[in-house]
């Protein structure tokens, strides 16, 4: 195991490298993903108390600034005084201002003209709708996956149609949406009995016959209160604006929608804002055949940050670490352990698409695990004083500090890909400056957020408003002049999801990993294919004979699930190779006449979805 120096240790328990209050589990807060849970909690509580009687924002009135600025106006009200206001504002400011590490990555704005202009505007008196507009105006002129600054009731207040306000990306419609290489939308995931009937594939055009990428531009111009998470780079950033679309189904009356056949539907609105119960984890991955799927309750009630197998019919081993809250580094050493030794892994698949940073210890240990030799890897910088705010000092904390000695005498000679993209943040950003230097690993996909630095908490004088803001910015070890912040960090293979393979229910991305690392692999063999399955009677009134053609054994679950996502019945299974037979049994239950989902998953062939009916 690597040995930490006294001196790394301190800059762990002092939360430069994002770490917070230790539990006797080693595991710690990671701030960014309570963030998150935070947001998520604030929307779904507003889109259950979605009103379905204002009116929504026509075609005519997008491009109409008079009626968007009423609107923020009105909808909130007066808010603060002038001077409060004036004290929160100041308040962000002066801490960024002063101590915020990264101005050097940004554009060479002129902030102290942008700073008097938005208190000059304050100053004469402005909304509370207007205010928020104000200050996410600011956040995005920082861009910073740890800088956000909001007023948390935008959030909470009940949403209807027409409430001026941009959404963050949110699972809780069922669907989760990326953004394709030309900034489309599109469904990867969907969930049974989604409001929409949304399938993985699905091209979420716009709204109102205007394409999403247009209307974005729209709303920022218009400057809505914004809720949706900066990240550290422009592409990121963009990454979760285009992500973000079904969200804001309120500010419109049609959504336009492409099937993977080619056929466009276009849904009323209304349509979006069912009652559905369900929320999906979205993570930017597919489901991986042999591994369990982490859910939103596993991962954000339960803590769990890894999910790891060995990749069905490929010999690979696959770990998705979800964040690195781990400071003793022991679960994904043990996780990347086990898989080589016990597994015999032939080449190893670490998925960082979606992870919410943390302590760097988290990944530190697994990676001496898998690699050999004494190397410095990145070094951490801070402000030289409060006044300059491009002069840095690369020297407080050097290359050695971060370790430079492999005293672990294992080596994994095979291939290792880290698949990573938007939503690897924070500690997530710099796990790939140290796993570059192994000399087998390749990093597949998309740039990261680019937020290479530790998060700090802004105390605000009102309680409805939250601010944070980065500390220090990272260099690799070779460059002490060349900060990482705000910049796209090199990858070896950009790749990211392609709309035929999602229909075809191909996660793109991972099986270019596992073609690199296994090349004679055929095609065939890198997916399993899905089982045939008959339901009869269908509809029934009773139960459901269940006949299943299994390309795998495997343990499993059948699942019915009405049209607002709620599971109503359901069993475990267990399939052999071949044939299978089961009855779901639904007396007693009266279950109301109307379309249902029956979803068939198992940890050896995925997940399959098929709609049945019942009859009273």
């Amino acid at each position: 195991m690597k040995k930490c120096t006294l001196f790394l240790l301190a800059f762990v328990l002092c939360g430069i490298l994002s770490a917070q209050e230790l539990t006797p589990s080693q595991k710690i807060i990671v701030p960014l993903k309570e963030q998150q849970r935070t947001l998520d909690s604030l929307q779904a509580m507003s889109f259950k108390t979605a009103k379905k009687t204002a009116a929504k924002t026509t075609a005519s009135t997008i491009f109409d600034t008079t009626v968007w600025a009423w609107h923020i106006d009105s909808t909130w009200g007066a808010g603060l005084s002038t001077a409060e206001k004036l004290n929160v504002f100041n308040t962000f400011w002066g801490q960024v201002d002063s101590f915020y590490s990264s101005f050097i990555g940004l554009p060479m704005y002129n902030w102290d003209s942008i700073i008097n202009a938005m208190r000059t505007e304050i100053s004469g008196g402005v909304s509370k709708g207007r205010f928020a507009g104000i200050i996410g105006q600011l956040s995005s002129y920082i861009n910073d996956g740890h800088g956000q600054f909001y007023d948390y009731d935008m959030f909470s207040s009940p949403s209807y149609f027409g409430k001026p306000l941009l959404y963050g990306p949110s699972g809780a419609f069922g669907a989760c949406v990326t953004m394709l290489d030309d900034s489309s939308a599109m469904v990867y995931t969907a969930m049974p009995g989604n409001p929409l009937g949304l399938a993985p594939g699905d091209l979420l055009l716009g709204y109102n016959g205007i394409p999403w990428k247009q209307l974005i531009a729209m709303i920022l111009r218009h400057q809505l209160p914004n809720g949706v998470t900066h990240r550290s780079t422009d592409s990121a950033t963009w990454h979760n604006y285009v992500s973000a679309i079904l969200t804001n189904a309120l500010l419109f009356d049609t959504l336009n929608v492409e099937k993977c056949d080619g056929t466009r539907v276009n849904f009323p609105t209304s349509e979006v804002w069912v009652p559905y119960s369900g929320t999906n984890f979205c993570t930017e991955q597919l489901d991986v055949a042999g591994v369990h799927k982490m859910t939103y309750n596993e991962f954000y009630t339960n803590n769990r940050m890894i999910t790891s197998g060995v990749i069905t019919g490929t010999g690979i081993g696959y770990v998705a670490l979800y964040d690195c809250g781990d400071i003793s580094g022991d679960s994904l050493y043990n996780t990347v352990k086990s898989l080589v030794e016990d597994s015999l892994a032939e080449g190893l698949i670490i998925d960082i698409r979606t992870n919410f940073g943390g302590s760097i210890l988290t990944f530190m240990k697994a990676f001496y695990y898998l690699s050999y030799g004494d190397f410095p890897w990145m070094g951490w910088a801070n402000r030289f004083n409060t006044t300059d705010r491009y002069n840095m000092n690369p020297s407080v904390g050097l290359p050695y500090i971060y370790g430079d000695t492999d005293d672990d005498p294992n080596f994994f000679d095979k291939k290792v890909a880290l698949l990573v993209g938007p939503g690897a943040v924070s500690a997530g950003d710099m796990m790939q400056v140290m796993y570059a230097h192994h000399p087998s690993l390749k990093i597949i996909g998309k740039p990261t957020a680019g937020a290479f630095g530790s998060y700090r908490n802004i105390a605000m004088p009102y309680s409805n408003y939250f601010a944070s803001r980065q500390n220090g910015d990272c260099y690799r070890a070779e460059d002490n002049t060349f900060f990482l912040s705000h910049r796209n960090f090199p990858i070896d293979s950009f790749v990211w999801f392609n709309r035929a393979s999602v229909c075809n229910n191909e996660d793109n991305v991972l099986t270019t990993a596992i073609k690199w690392i296994k090349p004679d692999l055929s095609i065939r063999n890198l997916s399993v294919a899905p089982p045939t399955i008959k339901i009869y009677p269908n509809p029934s009134s009773g139960y459901f004979n269940i006949q299943i053609n299994a390309p795998a054994a495997g343990s499993g679950q059948l699942k019915l699930y009405n049209s607002l996502g709620t599971v109503v019945a359901g069993m475990p299974i267990n399939l052999v190779d071949g044939d299978n037979k089961f009855k779901l049994d639904l007396t007693g239950l009266r279950l109301p006449t109307g379309s249902y989902m029956l979803e068939l998953r198992s940890e050896g062939i995925g997940t399959v979805v098929k709609k049945v009916a019942i009859i009273e």
